[in-house]
């Protein structure tokens, strides 16, 4: 889960777009672009925020972290799983969650149990390609796609940009709200007034304040921790 806190502000005269890097964003900007949450201009956060929330089956997640905490979707067909060069037979290991779900599935895969195989090396099996690839697609379909989604806090970056697209010295319609007008000036002295507003704005130390609180399900050792 990840929140956006209280006092979190915005103080730029135009809107910001946040965007993390991982978390599928859920705003959209007039332009098209994607954005985890947006700012408004001269905002305050009073309450906080959830701009992402990943809960999916737990107990299903706790069994699987409990046995297979190793594998994700993204490294099934690679961890402890190899191609034999110029054969469709893939060896994998025993431990390999696809090894378990032959053993009790092997016929809805066309193939044999992986443990009734006899094999001169005792922690692998050789399974046919085919059978392999399908079996791991099963897995994402009914396990994975199921679960709590995992991420790698490692790679965890924060992007900020206005969410038009413009630069930050690119001043839109909204940025002159608090110019003084008298009702009084013509044209020129508009334009003047214009330049010298514009010219203090882009020299202005206008602050952004995001606080994130992030709560996760940390996996470990075979150890889960919250």
């Amino acid at each position: 889960m990840c929140d956006i806190h209280t006092r979190s502000n915005n103080a730029f005269p135009f809107p910001l777009g946040l965007q993390i890097h991982g978390i599928v964003p859920n705003e959209y900007s007039l332009t098209g672009e994607a954005w985890n949450y947006i700012l408004p201009q001269k905002c305050h956060i009073q309450t906080p925020v959830c701009i992402f929330e990943s809960r999916g089956d737990e107990s299903l997640m706790a069994t699987w972290e409990e046995d297979f905490a190793k594998w994700n979707a993204d490294n099934l067909e690679t961890l402890c799983a190899m191609s034999v060069p110029d054969t469709d037979i893939v060896m994998v290991h025993l431990e390999h969650p696809v090894v378990q779900l032959l053993d009790k599935k092997f016929l809805d895969f066309g193939t044999v149990a992986p443990s009734a195989q006899l094999s001169n090396t005792p922690n692998w099996r050789q399974i046919p390609k085919g059978a392999f690839d399908r079996a791991c697609q099963w897995l994402r379909d009914n396990i994975l796609s199921k679960s709590s989604k995992t991420f790698d806090l490692s790679q965890l970056t924060l992007h900020i940009a206005k969410i038009d697209g413009s630069k930050f010295t690119d001043l839109t319609a909204g940025c002159f709200s608090d110019m003084l007008i008298t009702g009084k000036e013509n044209v020129q002295e508009m334009n003047e007034k214009k330049e010298s507003f514009a010219n203090i704005i882009v020299q202005m130390p206008f602050k952004i304040d995001i606080k994130l609180s992030l709560h996760y399900r940390l996996s470990m050792n075979n150890q889960v921790m919250y």
